[in-house]
């Protein structure tokens, strides 16, 4: 009877490692099925994120359309003093104006051959219109432009842009400080501009035309600054001036009617290297301008002049015959001559 029971024992004990490692087994397939159902809830929840942020950008598109084709159902044709325009009735009534009153439908407006006629001059008409398009002021190339722009926005009552032209109108008689670029491409070819745009040399032999224009750059009016170093400046027809559009690459700078420059070299014996150059004439100016000097430019278009600042000092109206002219600064550049613009340059005072 013992023996009996004793092999039973034997054998129950003998099964311990077969639960043992069943044990195991259906654990690690738990935890594996746990795992990929929670990995599937999150993979089901972020589809879900990214199914409701579509739907959200697909109702904000649906109301832009819906918006955009409201818009559009509102399509009027003005005809400004015989030439068309097409726009829409919100474009003209976003703020209070004349088209407000004409568009309220309290009166009515007669249309000929589709279009609303205004009898008025429509030269400045597109930048007006594109302004209450984009509440952005497309720059009048001139006083006079500005002038007769300003004119027309009184005429149709839009105070948000006569108030901006008058503006401009003041502030064209402060002097601005221009923080100028090398242009990368305006130069001749021996001309090597620096990656940032601030410096300009030639470091060979004197070649006829060595020119460099900045970047995005051509005033008619206004008072403006700028100011270079002259980090070597030993090439003898290296200057500094405006020239206008009309100016030919293939001559020096001031040796036409189209350009104004000074010379900076001082120790050549010939007149043609010192001094001012204009209209191919010459005249004596300052003439010394070792490296580290600063050279700046203080150009007046409203009242036509040029002076030069040379470490913070005026030297004296340079050229008077410059109103009406549209111009971009120039630099030359000779054997050895090097510049470099000056951004912490200050308004002269003095």
């Amino acid at each position: 009877m013992s023996s009996n029971r004793t092999d039973e024992i034997d054998n129950t004990d003998s099964w311990i490692p077969l639960f043992d490692r069943f044990n195991k087994t259906i654990r690690a397939e738990a935890d594996t099925l746990f795992k990929h159902i929670t990995d599937s809830q999150t993979n089901l929840l972020n589809e879900r994120n990214s199914l409701r942020k579509e739907i959200e950008l697909l109702k904000k598109e649906k109301q832009e359309m819906t918006q955009l084709l409201k818009k559009y159902d509102q399509i009027v044709t003005l005809n400004i003093g015989g030439q068309l325009f097409s726009t829409t009735i919100e474009t003209l009534t976003k703020e209070e104006c004349l088209f407000t009153k004409m568009f309220s439908g309290r009166f009515d407006l007669r249309e000929h051959q589709g279009a609303t006629f205004i009898d008025r001059d429509p030269t400045h008409f597109r930048i007006l219109l594109n302004y209450l398009r984009t509440n952005t002021l497309i720059e009048p190339k001139s006083a006079q432009d500005r002038s007769e722009l300003l004119l027309e926005a009184e005429y149709y009552q839009i105070t948000s842009l006569i108030k901006q032209l008058k503006n401009e109108t003041i502030t064209t008689t402060m002097i601005v400080v221009e923080k100028l670029l090398f242009d990368s491409t305006l130069h001749h070819p021996q001309v090597v501009i620096s990656e940032d745009g601030l410096s300009a040399n030639h470091d060979s032999e004197c070649v006829q035309f060595l020119y460099a224009k900045v970047k995005n750059v051509m005033w008619q009016n206004g008072q403006h600054y700028w100011e270079i170093t002259i980090e070597r400046g030993q090439g003898c027809y290296s200057s500094m001036g405006v020239a206008t559009s009309s100016w030919d690459t293939n001559k020096r700078l001031g040796d036409d009617s189209f350009s104004w420059t000074l010379r900076l070299y001082g120790q050549h014996p010939s007149y043609h290297h010192t001094g001012l150059r204009h209209d191919s004439k010459s005249l004596p100016y300052h003439d010394l301008f070792p490296n580290g000097t600063r050279v700046g430019i203080l150009l007046d278009l409203n009242q036509g002049t040029l002076e030069y600042v040379v470490d913070g000092v005026k030297k004296g109206i340079a050229f008077t015959n410059l109103k009406g002219h549209t111009v971009t600064p120039v630099f030359e550049f000779c054997h050895n001559t090097s510049f470099r613009m000056n951004h912490n340059a200050t308004a002269p005072t003095n």
